[in-house]
């Protein structure tokens, strides 16, 4: 197969017919009146950068001399027609293909009819291109405008690529928009660039179109690092960019939007520099804007970049800012700034994007000044949020927008225009000579088989009816004026009857072969999702077979754990029968000494030769051997939680089974310091005083970290452990797990499935994944995390009830929140909004009461499963909580 590009916009049918030779297909490009450098393959090529710049003429420098274009590519020219002719009305005599393409307009009705004296102007242009390079290609592609000659000529396999025309032939009304709408109805197919001209497609009668990715080269376009930061040195830029690669058109992209937004920020911090591509034709209104705004020192301007250059720049920028014009879609800057791995912010329209991808591209939507500012704001704030969206745009890029996907959807379309192009050359002539199918057949067709049948009988009478004229006039009156009269006569009247059943008859025709594209287009299409289903589901069975053996060895485990458990049960209610015979010997021996106490007093009182100071130092020793036998009773029960606790199952030793890794939502994943002043604004009357507590706290855990409760040096820390074990799986966030690398309460647990938040601490202090923040706002998504665990923590929230429902959230259905709790029975209710005098303690705003504290957890969804309260050395609850 060989097939022909006709036309340049922006170097795509040069990248489009890379792609395709990279893959063996033989694939040529004609570029003809595009003088436009971005249009231009020494642009696509080339990696320099070009001071003094026209936009409109290849520059005289040696750099783009240099680019050797291939013997693909030939650039020819006509003289312009599309400037030149668009006006001019010529007179001449009608050809065939004039007169059809004419009469096939009318049809539209009188907006999209096209006039002869209309087509004379562009002529000569199809003749030049047909008798030179037509020849030969099996498929061709018109990009844009260079549709219509392709048209003109009658070539019978061609394509159209829209790049935008198809809204302006709606906008404009004009001989050469009306001709490429034609051209849209009579292609084999049309590809779509543009997310939103679906709809004008839609409104044309097209059917037989689909999307095409722009065409980026993700080889090129690819996360870097020195060559980019010495790119940027050569170019004179410092190390902290934004860039605004877009042409200056501020009706369509919006330019002036990013330049307001950036205003304001400089008027906040000025450690970036705004860098934009100085082309288009709002370029003195930008300058004047800048110089308005007095953003010269932060604003760099630069010349347009070649391909290989631009990628450099992009991949070691903060930010990219595409376009914010009323369309909602993106071009080229948009997928060239993800496969660099940087984040892009333009308006993004989602629903317009919803037939195009299935899952919608990580851009930063923004249509306002005031979100494109958040977004800068965002990019200079959070290096963490930066590479995470750089990571997941990249993906994106390589999964729907990569070579290998353009040349599969280029491929496809070629073998469906190929076989629908020899079906109808095979038949085109064949319904003259075939015998007519009876009513029977043709209705199982449908509407369009009936049609087909009557238009046949039809025009069979009509033949006939032509025959027997034939015959009467030839049979008739002898005189020679009237046989000549009756015959012209007959003759025009059946001509025009004849012509009328075949105009008739194509129409109808064209509609068959219309829908017959479409069944077959959808045919592959249902045939495709066949073939994946089918492999869908053979690897569905494979995953089941290993469930199922996972399943049986889970259950040998459980039964093994089930007969420990009985065992361990068996050792505990022992453990409590010894403590309950401890209790009842300590409540004799309490009974014995008070009575013995008051015999004591009535022998002082009665007896005044008793050495009273004797019978005292008695009575004390005895109340001494009280108080160390309650000493024992209570120890004696902490050692037995200790022993259940201990001998408690824990999924440590087996594993975890996990899911889908938690994501972070763009929306709430914001930085310490607008959470901080998110939470002033909503309480702001005892901000003070948590500040004051919140930093005597941090001192005091810096001062003690080896008691502290995150490490094995703490007793209560390795029991909490044991308690924790029971409920671990999957993955798991820890709300303020300190600056220890890993709290001993987590130790052995796999480190890809921790994440962890915490106000104090770093990034680098942690083997896991952690996010610098509070707990009242958590960065991930709903359901995210299979447990959620807080160590000594929930009496250092600020917003008490805003953290706990900020769990509820994330946690799945199902899933455990186990808490570690200092209680105190006398603390009050927690109230955010009441204004306090005095904190409760110098670390503490508040303390935990279960009076209160379990029905908070219930109203936000989660039930209490286990308590456990440890007397020594303070009131330590352990809770565990699941989520309805």
């Amino acid at each position: 197969m060989k097939v022909l590009h006709l036309g340049n916009i922006a170097n795509m049918a040069f990248a489009y017919s890379k792609f395709l030779r990279q893959s063996g297909v033989d694939s040529d490009v004609l570029c003809y009146d595009l003088t436009h450098v971005l249009s231009m393959p020494e642009w696509y090529e080339g990696d320099f950068y070009v001071e003094q710049l026209d936009e409109m003429s290849i520059p005289d420098n040696p750099a783009v001399r240099a680019v050797k274009l291939p013997d693909w590519y030939h650039r020819i020219s006509t003289s312009n027609y599309w400037g030149k002719h668009k006006g001019d009305k010529v007179n001449f005599d009608y050809s065939a293909r004039e007169q059809l393409i004419c009469q096939e307009s009318a049809r539209y009705g009188y907006r999209w009819k096209i006039f002869p004296s209309e087509l004379a102007a562009y002529r000569l242009l199809a003749e030049t291109l047909q008798d030179n390079f037509f020849q030969g290609y099996n498929i061709a592609l018109g990009y844009a405008y260079a549709a219509v000659p392709l048209y003109l000529v009658g070539f019978n396999r061609f394509v159209c690529v829209e790049i935008g025309t198809l809204r302006d032939i709606y906008k404009v009304d004009s001989p050469l928009n009306r001709i490429l709408a034609q051209a849209y109805k009579a292609s084999s197919h049309v590809l779509i660039t543009n997310a939103d001209c679906n709809q004008y497609a839609e409104e044309l009668g097209l059917k037989q179109y689909s999307y095409l990715p722009h065409p980026v080269d993700e080889d090129v376009f690819a996360p870097i690092g020195v060559k980019g930061a010495e790119t940027l040195k050569s170019l004179g830029l410092p190390e902290r960019i934004f860039l605004a690669p877009a042409r200056q058109d501020w009706k369509i992209k919006g330019n002036n939007l990013y330049l307001e937004a950036f205003a304001r920020l400089l008027s906040q911090r000025t450690d970036v520099t705004l860098v934009i591509c100085e082309w288009g034709p709002d370029v003195e209104r930008a300058h004047a804007l800048v110089a308005e705004r007095g953003l010269q020192p932060h604003v760099k301007w630069i010349k347009p970049l070649p391909e290989r250059t631009l990628a450099k720049v992009m991949a070691s920028s903060e930010l990219v800012l595409d376009q914010f014009g009323g369309l909602g879609t993106f071009g080229l800057i948009g997928p060239k700034a993800m496969a660099c791995g940087t984040p892009c912010v333009l308006h993004f329209d989602v629903e317009l994007h919803r037939w195009c991808f299935p899952e919608t591209p990580p851009v930063l939507s923004a249509a306002t000044v005031e979100e494109i500012l958040m977004h800068m704001h965002d990019a200079l704030d959070g290096a963490h949020i930066n590479r995470q969206i750089g990571i997941k745009s990249r993906k994106w890029i390589e999964a729907y927008h990569s070579k290998a996907v353009v040349r599969q959807a280029l491929q496809d379309v070629f073998v469906r225009v190929h076989n629908i192009a020899d079906v109808e050359s095979s038949q085109q002539h064949s319904w003259m000579t075939a015998e007519l199918p009876n009513v029977s057949t043709m209705s199982r067709l449908g509407k369009f088989g009936t049609m087909f049948h009557r238009v046949c009988t039809k025009t069979n009478r009509m033949l006939q009816a032509v025959v027997r004229r034939i015959a009467f006039l030839l049979n008739g009156p002898r005189i020679i004026v009237q046989l000549q009269h009756s015959f012209d006569g007959g003759f025009q009247e059946l001509r025009s009857e004849i012509r009328h059943a075949l105009i008739e008859f194509e129409r109808i025709v064209c509609e068959i072969r219309d829908e017959n594209r479409t069944y077959r287009a959808k045919s592959d299409t249902l045939e495709m999702v066949c073939n994946e289903l089918r492999a869908k589901s053979d690897t569905l069975e494979m995953v089941c077979n290993e469930l199922r053996a996972k399943s049986d060895t889970q259950q040998m485990v459980c039964n093994e754990l089930r007969a420990k458990s009985d065992t361990q049960q068996m050792v505990c209610n022992e453990l409590r029968a010894k403590s309950d015979t401890l209790e009842m010997v300590c409540n004799e021996l309490r009974a014995c000494i008070d009575s013995q106490r008051a015999s004591i007093e009535l022998l002082l009182l009665g007896e005044r030769k008793i050495n009273s100071g004797n019978l005292s130092n008695v009575l004390d020793v005895m109340s001494d051997g009280l108080l160390r036998l309650e000493g024992q009773i209570r120890h004696a029960r902490h050692e037995t939680l200790c022993a259940m606790l201990n001998m408690r199952p824990h999924h440590l030793q087996f594993g975890c089974a996990l899911d889908k890794r938690p994501e972070y939502d763009s929306e709430r994943a914001i930085t310490l310091k607008a959470a901080q002043q998110m939470l002033i604004a909503t309480a702001p009357e005892n901000w003070n005083l948590y500040q004051v507590c919140l930093d005597a706290g941090t001192e005091s855990y810096r001062d003690l970290p080896i008691t502290s409760c995150s490490t094995e040096a703490h007793e209560e820390a390795k029991l909490f452990k044991k308690f924790l074990g029971t409920y671990l799986t999957g993955y798991v966030l820890d709300i303020g797990c300190g600056p220890q690398p890993v709290p001993y309460y987590l130790t052995g647990y796999p480190d890809d499935a921790i994440f962890g938040i915490d106000p104090i601490s770093e990034n680098t202090d942690h083997p896991f994944e952690f996010y610098s923040g509070v707990g009242e706002f958590l960065p991930w998504k709903d359901e995210s995390f299979d447990i959620v665990v807080s160590g000594t923590t929930l009496d250092h929230y600020y917003l008490l009830d805003k953290g706990l429902k900020e769990v509820a959230r994330i946690l799945k259905r199902g899933g455990h929140f186990v808490a570690w709790i200092t209680e105190f029975s006398n603390a009050p209710p927690y109230n955010p909004l009441l204004k306090m005098e005095s904190a409760y303690d110098s670390e503490h705003m508040y303390h935990i009461n279960r009076e209160w504290f379990i029905p908070m957890m219930t109203d936000i969804g989660l039930d209490a499963v286990e308590i456990i309260l440890l007397e020594i050395p303070f009131n330590f609850l352990f809770m565990a909580f699941v989520k309805r």
